[in-house]
């Protein structure tokens, strides 16, 4: 094989697993329309790339015309901008298809069904014959969503494109796929527009589809232990894995030993950022859920067990419902996985960056902080047990704090052992329980501190 096989800087060279094939056969069989939700670097857009491309070949019984539309080359985005951008890439290949009345602007879909009613309709129907399907791709509509509010048009476009895929007379030949990160602006929730989509997850890769990738470029596969070693890193994630393949590829013929495997890795992890953009997308609640999940080494945490430890503290109480939506942005991203109704860390690259990196002296944790300072302040807390506590539990303030913005993972080791001496003065008093608690409700913010509050976890 000539050249590096694993190109993940370009969309449509990460491997996208099965899901291609079946939204192509409920496109084209069912007559199902998609939206499909992943992380960024999730292959949201290699899968619309990867549709474009075997959309014309693997549908036998109709010619498919793709139609890719994105906003990212227009500085104003309005409904005659992407309306022009169906109706141009539907007529790529009708030589002097012409277009007119998209300047006015406030009928643009009007205008859309003039042309395609008396010109565009007959001219596909002539080149591709009657049963041509013009596919619809539109990546990152939640981008697309806020656009168009910045510029004042609101939902007008997606309740106009769901009539023409939906109602119009001709909505028989469109379907219409669009990708998006966790759902924003409601653009495909029930009630919205787009709630007639049939919604597609992304997240991990199966086993086979990871044997497959390997297969790309290393023919006789890698050493068993190497390849549970790479899956161990990757959490199975189509981005990272292939990220840490090519620079698997790169290194030649070294054996593919943990060392290397780790090199490869820390190489990748070094040359991009997505982790610390991934963070930026997670709410606290999510952020929340990933720091307890990550306390738990590779155990399965329930739905329900979430929602009752993350719903125990007053006033930061997470919801049911915030459970949910925090757990389908995780899997979306590829940094969990889903087991049954539990849900379990799966890789980590970034788990490690998390702990080393996610913000640690948050207005959360320090109130926590100073309600563990008021139980030690009660009558029922032995003096000199008092002292020494609040000696450890400043400490533990002071470290999250000074390294809070310059070295989080180091001030959360500092923290903790403070915080696990702290436990050792007053594990015999009263307070105990209530103080356990705290401590706690801490793991769901900071992740794992050791072994010792890993006992208290259970």
């Amino acid at each position: 094989m000539n050249g590096n096989p694993y190109r993940y800087q370009n969309p449509g060279h990460h491997y996208v697993g099965d899901l291609p094939r079946r939204v192509i056969k409920g496109m084209t069989e069912r007559g199902e329309h998609f939206g499909i939700i992943g992380g960024r670097r999730c292959g949201k857009t290699s899968i619309l790339t990867v549709l474009k491309q075997r959309l014309p070949k693997e549908s036998p019984a109709r010619a498919v015309v793709p139609v890719p539309v994105s906003v990212a080359g227009f500085d104003r985005v309005s409904p005659g901008v992407l309306f022009r951008e169906i109706l141009k890439g539907m007529t790529k290949e009708l030589n002097g298809c012409q277009w007119s009345g998209f300047e006015r602007e406030e009928e643009p879909y009007a205008a859309f069904r003039t042309v395609l009613k008396e010109r565009v309709g007959s001219d596909l129907t002539d080149r591709y014959g009657s049963e041509w399907m013009a596919a619809i791709l539109i990546d990152e509509i939640d981008t697309v969503a806020e656009r168009l509010k910045e510029n004042g048009y609101g939902d007008v476009f997606f309740g106009n494109l769901r009539h023409l895929v939906m109602e119009h007379e001709m909505r028989g030949g469109f379907r219409l796929v669009v990708t998006g990160v966790n759902n924003p602006e409601g653009v495909i929730n029930r009630g919205s527009p787009f709630n007639m989509l049939a919604t597609v997850h992304l997240g991990i890769l199966s086993a086979e589809n990871v044997n497959t990738l390997v297969e790309v470029g290393f023919r006789d596969g890698i050493p068993g232990g190497a390849k549970e070693r790479l899956v161990e890193l990757t959490g199975r994630h189509p981005y990272l894995l292939q990220g840490v393949l090519q620079k698997l590829w790169d290194l030649g013929g070294r054996n593919l030993d943990a060392e290397v495997l780790q090199e490869a890795a820390d190489s990748f992890q070094q040359e991009h950022n997505d982790f610390a953009g991934w963070l930026n997308v997670f709410d606290s609640a999510t952020r929340r859920i990933y720091a307890y999940l990550s306390a738990q080494a590779e155990r399965a945490v329930s739905d329900a067990e979430l929602s009752t430890r993350l719903s125990e503290s007053s006033g930061r109480g997470v919801s049911r419902g915030e459970v949910n939506d925090a757990l389908t942005v995780l899997v979306t991203h590829g940094v969990i996985e889903q087991v049954g109704t539990s849900y379990r860390i799966s890789g980590t690259m970034f788990r490690d960056w998390f702990d080393a990196h996610a913000p640690v002296a948050t207005d959360e944790v320090l109130e926590i902080l100073d309600e563990l300072k008021a139980v030690l302040e009660r009558p029922d807390v032995p003096e000199d047990v008092r002292h020494r506590a609040e000696d450890h539990l400043e400490r533990a303030r002071d470290a999250f704090v000074r390294g809070d913005g310059h070295d989080p993972g180091a001030a959360k080791t500092a923290g903790a052992s403070a915080l696990k001496r702290l436990w050792a003065v007053v594990e015999g008093v009263s307070a105990a329980n209530e103080i356990a608690n705290q401590l706690r409700e801490l793991v769901s913010y900071l992740g794992t501190f050791g072994d010792w509050i890993d006992e208290l976890m259970r």
